[in-house]
């Protein structure tokens, strides 16, 4: 391949297989000395490889370095960049106002002058100078001028505005957005694949030659035949997707639909934590099983079990290490101590309670079917990962609870689930019970996987420290509201350390009780959870189905999905515009949220 892309003169495209050619090369070495002489069943070589290559990231640094000088007009260099933006083109601002705020007025300069005393310039000098900088400044570019000013009261457009205007009457006069959809325009499918011309053109926005013309938004929808091109029959979705889609359609439409991605500058990422965290947690949680389970297991064993596991892990990602930098041994050092750290939690925790793990890292739409939904508008396919479930045999029956492992800093709130950001943890479980009709809902955990200190004052006392360290570690979710289940939990569930998601009280006797607030339902509250998550999906399914891209970024709790959006460039809500296209969203205690989806239900039984 390299061959035939430097006979064809394209130098690039050849440099790029003979990287992929030693990064492959070198991982096969690295498999060498992993594996000695050892032989390998083809499924197990081949887990193996996608294992090693899952640990491989290559990127392409651009052919030109291009580079973007910010500085005042004037005084900056670089001589002809080929774009010049100038902001900031008002009365006053530029060109500057010439002021004189010396004692010495213009008129005792020019007497000044006379004998030869040499000053400041004068006022109108100041002004002469302040129009040829604007005259430098408007020709260095060779390609593209772009002016800005701002729209606000007291504020008037620099009058050379008016004079390009009339030089070149092909000029807006209002601000227009002139980039270019750097997201798609560097895809080479954006104008070759007639799939994603035809979605691009339907949404609302219109090709040119050279690229994605931004001037005009005018939503539109997908025509139906479009949206099954993008999305397939029946829709493939995953909780990413889901929160996605509900975090803002455009951004949906644009990362799931279109395919498009950002580019970015290569880097090279030595650890991901989360990956980290579930490979070694999956498989200490199978071999504690096989060894009885976490109350038959020492401390010492599972010291020596998250070691072994996690050497594995740094095996299948740098080998031998030999060439590991000190800031990555560092950082995997610090991984590894903070996995044993939680791994004895976990296991202080589980060999007390009843709940015994028995689903580690389930893949529906893997190793086991999707979860599927059948609405009147269409099927959809959700697929996902459960990182742990456990079961508690009791004589009321069986109980099952679902935990995720957060590695994140995001918090679970009611006021997210309910406007499907945060669907993952329920749609596990419930799909669960269904697979297993008997059993019922115990409930859903995010499991702290992060090693937090607490933010106190200095003179804080032990415990202080001790209370809010045992907050950090507090599980996040909802549980069965039942005392005899919570028990099985966690005996100590009342204690100032419990782990449950439960708020306890202490009386002035010292009596310590769970407050009615906490984060519980009972077991018709889960089936109604159930159902929202069914209404919010089928909606989510209809609205997709009807070819629904505009942008609407929801705000929740300080946080507007635009922060960190990598497609504001596209869609051009930015903080201070367009703010009625964003979804406040309410923030709900547990009570709340269970009112408000009992109220819907009601009211749409009533309209049926």
């Amino acid at each position: 391949k390299a061959r035939e892309a430097a006979d064809r003169g394209d130098e690039r495209a050849s440099a790029e297989w003979d990287q992929l050619w030693d990064v492959f090369s070198a991982l096969l070495d690295q498999f060498v000395l992993i594996a000695g002489d050892r032989e390998y069943r083809t499924d197990e070589f081949l887990g193996m490889l996608k294992l090693m290559l899952s640990g491989i990231k290559v990127g392409a640094i651009p052919g030109r370095a291009d580079q973007v000088t910010v500085g005042e007009a004037g005084r900056t260099r670089g001589g002809a960049p080929k774009c010049l933006i100038v902001l900031g083109n008002e009365e006053g601002v530029f060109p500057k106002t010439a002021e004189n705020s010396s004692l010495i007025g213009d008129e005792e300069r020019r007497m000044l002058r006379e004998e030869n005393v040499k000053l400041d310039l004068l006022s109108e000098e100041q002004q002469f100078v302040e129009q040829f900088l604007v005259y430098q400044t408007f020709f260095l570019p060779t390609e593209k001028l772009v002016l800005t000013w701002r729209e606000s009261e007291g504020s008037i457009p620099s009058e050379y505005l008016d004079k390009i205007r009339r030089m070149l009457p092909g000029c807006e006069g209002t601000p227009r957005f002139e980039e270019s959809l750097y997201l798609l325009k560097e895809d080479p499918r954006s104008v070759s694949d007639p799939v994603l011309r035809k979605a691009y053109q339907e949404a609302g926005y219109r090709f040119y030659e050279k690229g994605v013309d931004l001037l005009q938004r005018d939503w539109r929808e997908l025509s139906p035949a479009s949206v099954r091109a993008l999305y397939g029959d029946p829709l493939g979705m995953s909780p990413s997707r889901i929160e996605k889609y509900h975090s803002c359609r455009f951004a949906f439409f644009l990362q799931y639909g279109l395919g498009v991605r950002e580019f970015r500058e290569a880097e090279f990422s030595a650890v991901e934590e989360g990956e980290f965290i579930h490979f070694v947690f999956e498989k200490l949680a199978r071999t504690v099983k096989e060894r009885g389970g976490f109350a038959a297991c020492s401390e010492e064993e599972i010291r020596e079990l998250t070691g072994k596991y996690a050497e594995e892990f740094h095996i299948s990602v740098f080998g031998t290490g030999e060439y590991l930098t000190k800031r990555v041994e560092y950082l995997f050092g610090r991984l590894a101590s903070d996995a044993e750290k939680l791994a004895l939690r976990m296991h202080e925790e589980l060999k007390r309670s009843l709940f015994v793990p028995y689903v580690f890292e389930k893949s529906f739409g893997g190793e086991e079917p999707p979860i599927r939904f059948s609405f009147p508008e269409g099927d959809m396919n959700v697929s996902g990962r459960i990182d742990r479930a456990d079961r508690f045999e009791s004589p009321d029956g069986t109980y099952l609870r679902v935990v995720d492992y957060k590695t994140g800093s995001r918090d679970f709130t009611f006021g997210d689930l309910y406007h499907g950001l945060n669907a993952q943890l329920p749609l596990y479980l419930f799909e669960l019970l269904r697979r297993e009709p008997t059993a019922k809902p115990a409930g859903f955990f995010y499991m702290p996987a992060r090693n937090e200190f607490p933010s106190l004052p200095p003179d804080a006392d032990e415990g202080a420290i001790r209370a809010e360290k045992a907050k950090l570690l507090r599980y996040k979710g909802l549980i069965l509201d039942d005392r005899k289940l919570w028990e099985a939990m966690d005996p100590d569930y009342l204690d100032e350390e419990g782990r449950l998601p439960l708020i306890v009280s202490a009386a002035k006797n010292g009596a310590r009780s769970v407050r009615s607030d906490s984060n519980m339902t009972d077991a018709g509250g889960f089936e109604a959870i159930r159902r929202h998550m069914e209404r919010m999906l089928r909606q989510m399914n209809g609205e997709i189905r009807k070819g629904r891209v505009d942008a609407d970024p929801c705000l929740a709790g300080g946080r507007s999905a635009c922060d960190h959006c990598s497609f504001r460039p596209v869609c051009r809500v930015y903080p201070g515009k367009d703010e009625s296209l964003r979804r406040a969203l309410e923030n709900m205690r547990c009570r709340d949220f269970m009112e408000k989806i009992a109220s819907e239900e009601k009211e749409a039984e009533e309209h049926a």
